[in-house]
């Protein structure tokens, strides 16, 4: 029996230390990714849920619990969809357990999700309600889910590159789909003037803008502005195009710091804030400074490295290298020809 699906004391979580990676991030992640939506469906809970199933490591039952409180609190929202996930998932709780281990269990997964979440799919629209597009609709969202939960898995599998700071672009993807779904977990989740949506947002671009530098960070900016929603409306749009401009124009100032990209991220955001969503300046305004602050406060290499001080151009430093090297070769074969002629003098009678 898989250790998730018991509660004896010798798998139990009592036998477990309540770390913060090994606990905490999967119960935060299950119960933002859970409340993402896009297209007017819930395909994260699935996915996420069926990940951790198949995943079946320390801190799956926490991540579980994580993403039915997430789901449970769509209730008044949207009931009959809520329903359907805690079913869907429900059922996948006693199948992906058995073929944990398998080879080509990524494909196996991706086939089951997609296959009960079309059955409970078609079975609740009913068959008083058939109708052709409404039927695309839900393979189309089946699909989802099953490309959905590979992601999902794929990532909780390479998490330890994550942690380091070292992975390939296939994980740092998958772990932007997460991000993704956090993000559009957290769209209305408002404390006052506080956005947690903008304040992730905020401090994802600037910390892939010292990283990786302008293209990435525009391309991130895009992403997180557009498809935690991905409704193509006006407030959509402009969303992506101003944290796609915000990551482009923070990653030109690289080299400047913390310092330099804070200043640069605010006064993008700010500027086309105010031109072209003066409504929300305030709120947007409260909720950057918090994503600066945090981004200020995590703890980041620092480049020692003097990027002011006056360096030779690299052709002439290659082009003074070559020479050096030709002149050192020509020398060697000087020396080695006096040598050779002093030995044949000394061996003249």
């Amino acid at each position: 029996m898989a250790e998730w699906t018991t509660l004896k004391p010798k798998h139990g979580l009592r036998r477990e230390r309540l770390t913060l990676e090994g606990h905490f991030w999967p119960f935060v992640l299950g119960l933002l990714i859970a409340r993402g939506s896009m297209l007017g469906y819930y395909p994260f809970a699935i996915g996420f849920g069926a990940a951790l199933m198949l995943y079946g490591r320390k801190g799956t039952i926490l991540g579980l619990m994580g993403v039915l409180l997430g789901t449970s609190s769509l209730f008044m929202e949207d009931l009959p969809s809520v329903l359907q996930i805690l079913l869907t998932l429900l059922i996948l709780s006693l199948v992906l357990p058995r073929i944990r281990g398998k080879k080509r269990e990524g494909l196996l997964l991706f086939l089951t999700v997609t296959l009960f979440t079309g059955i409970i799919a078609f079975l609740a629209m009913g068959w008083g309600k058939w109708e052709l597009l409404l039927s695309w609709e839900v393979v189309v969202f089946s699909l989802l889910n099953g490309a959905i939960s590979i992601i999902f898995w794929y990532a909780l599998c390479h998490q330890e590159p994550l942690w380091s700071g070292n992975f390939t672009r296939e994980q740092g993807i998958a772990w932007l789909v997460i991000l993704v779904a956090i993000v559009s977990g957290l769209q209305g989740v408002v404390l006052g003037k506080f956005y947690f949506s903008v304040i992730l947002i905020t401090f994802f671009i600037l910390f892939v803008a010292q990283r990786f530098g302008p293209g990435a960070a525009a391309g991130v900016g895009i992403m997180l502005g557009f498809l935690p929603q991905l409704a193509l409306n006006p407030l959509n749009l402009m969303s992506a195009g101003i944290y796609g401009m915000a990551g482009f124009a923070t990653g030109a100032f690289q080299r400047l710091g913390k310092w330099g990209l804070g200043v640069a991220y605010l006064g993008v955001t700010l500027m086309f804030t105010a031109y072209l969503q003066p409504e929300i300046l305030s709120s947007q305004l409260i909720s950057t400074l918090v994503g600066l602050v945090i981004f200020f406060l995590f703890p980041t290499s620092i480049n020692k490295e003097d990027f002011l001080k006056e360096k030779p151009l690299p052709e002439v430093e290659s082009t003074v290298t070559k020479v050096k090297t030709v002149a050192e070769i020509f020398d060697q074969i000087a020396y080695s020809a006096q040598a050779a002629e002093v030995e044949v003098n000394k061996s003249k009678p």
